[in-house]
């Protein structure tokens, strides 16, 4: 058993990720960019983005609350199985999936370093959703690398099986590396150094501290920035409203706002000048991680407003989706091609999918009900996953995961993706499960000292 001492209030502001990283990465940048955004859908998207940010804030009180309940401890004695469990639901679909792969990116880039960005792209696409393979395996690879992964290292750490963990965490950073791909190694490393901030230990305060430190420097940097001026050129769309793509469209498109995303896209698109590269990097940074969100899912908006006025009804998410007729294709897709694609044709290819946060997809599919029924579902899954949290290691690292994975992905993908491909909905059943054998088992070794 491993005691953590005296809790702190410090300690609990892990409990308040899922809403935090709502206010973060789509209430604020969305209102930072409101007065660009065209009027068809914005009010209606903010007001939106601002009422799942009181019910997220009030899910994440009544969960603390849950959780504050407990005893501050970690138990370990049944911790074994689980982690081998989970050690095999990461270890063996991440083994398939590179043997499975036509051709690793990482190597055929090592291999050769004149590599175009658009052939970079293309060994991505075949390496991931293009390749020739069941869903179900799809979803068994980003499972391992978002769940099953995080969750065996920091049980692991936790347990002090210390080797374990860091060959996990080896073994997954280098797969992730090989797939090319950013996002998913940015949410590995995150939601291994968050678990410090939600499970028992004494170094907990200090993961508390670390973090709260990292948001408030990360706030401090976006406004030093612009108050700098350094990227208000990309506020200007003087140099690009009369682009011919834009002049061909209807009056009233709502693709002719341009957002600073959009100035980004028309400024990276022309040839190199003399500016300075840690300018284009912290340019890139903010204009990727922290603008898109919400520009992709104004656009969503926007086009379920404007250009498809009737929601697609929840059959839409069990039809099949092929690369032709615009019937057939994943609103991910429409939008990507209607807002993206037809106005940055050099930048964006016709397999284009503009993924946007669940509020936007809920949206696309059943109008505000859509939405609430979509918050309501996450509501759920975070209220309930604190009830069913006990103090076994692996159901600790699993709430770790969850809360997390919920901070970082609802302003980035739909419902389906979040629950779905990206297997959060696995925590709350690993988390049932724990549950029921803890309950089952003689309680004596559970007492706290």
């Amino acid at each position: 058993m491993l005691t953590t001492g005296s809790s702190s209030k410090l300690e609990h502001v892990a409990e308040f990720a899922p809403s935090v990283g709502w206010l973060g990465l789509m209430l604020l940048p969305l209102a930072f960019q409101f007065r660009d955004l065209h009027p068809t859908g914005r009010v209606l998207q903010i007001g939106i983005v601002c009422a799942i940010a009181l019910l997220l804030f009030a899910a994440d009180w009544v969960g603390l609350r849950i959780t504050r309940q407990r005893h501050q401890f970690l138990d370990e004695t049944p911790a074994k199985r689980w982690r081998f469990v989970a050690g095999l639901g990461f270890a063996v679909p991440l083994a398939a999936h590179l043997y499975l792969m036509p051709k690793i990116p990482l190597l055929a880039i090592l291999q050769d370093t004149a590599t175009s960005e658009s052939a970079m792209t293309m060994l991505r696409l075949e390496a991931g959703k293009l390749m020739h393979v069941p869903s179900i395996l799809m979803y068994l690879f980003n499972w391992a690398l978002v769940v099953f992964a995080p969750v065996y290292i920091v049980s692991s750490w936790l347990t002090i099986h210390r080797r374990q963990a860091v060959a996990g965490l080896l073994f997954a950073g280098a797969y992730a590396a090989a797939t090319w791909a950013k996002l998913p190694i940015a949410l590995l490393v995150l939601t291994c150094l968050f678990a410090g901030c939600v499970v028992p230990g004494r170094w907990r305060p200090g993961f508390c501290a670390g973090v709260i430190g990292l948001v408030l420097a990360a706030v401090l940097f976006l406004a030093t920035l612009f108050a700098a001026g350094s990227l208000q050129h990309l506020k200007n769309p003087g140099n690009h409203a009369q682009a011919a793509v834009l002049q061909d469209m209807q009056v009233d498109d709502p693709r002719r706002a341009l957002t600073v995303g959009d100035n980004f896209r028309f400024e990276s698109a022309r040839p190199e000048g003399n500016g300075s590269e840690l300018k284009d990097v912290l340019e890139y940074v903010v204009y990727r991680g922290w603008l898109t969100p919400s520009d992709v899912s104004n656009r969503w908006y926007q086009f379920f407003t404007y250009a498809h006025v009737t929601p697609l009804g929840v059959r839409s998410l069990l039809r099949s989706h092929d690369q032709s007729g615009a019937a057939e294709q994943a609103p991910s897709r429409q939008v990507g091609l209607w807002a993206y694609r037809s106005r940055f044709p050099d930048r964006y290819w016709d397999t284009i999918n503009a993924y946007a946060s669940f509020d936007a997809d809920a949206f696309a599919r059943g109008g505000v009900v859509g939405v609430f029924i979509a918050t309501i579902v996450f509501v759920i899954v975070r209220i309930g996953s604190a009830w069913l949290l006990t103090s076994h290691p692996v159901g600790q690292a699993a709430y770790a995961v969850l809360l997390c994975g919920l901070a970082i992905l609802l302003p980035v993908a739909s419902t389906q993706a979040i629950l779905g491909a990206n297997g959060l909905f696995l925590i709350p059943v690993m988390l049932c499960l724990i549950r029921w054998q803890t309950a089952t088992q003689p309680q004596s070794h559970l007492l706290p000292t």
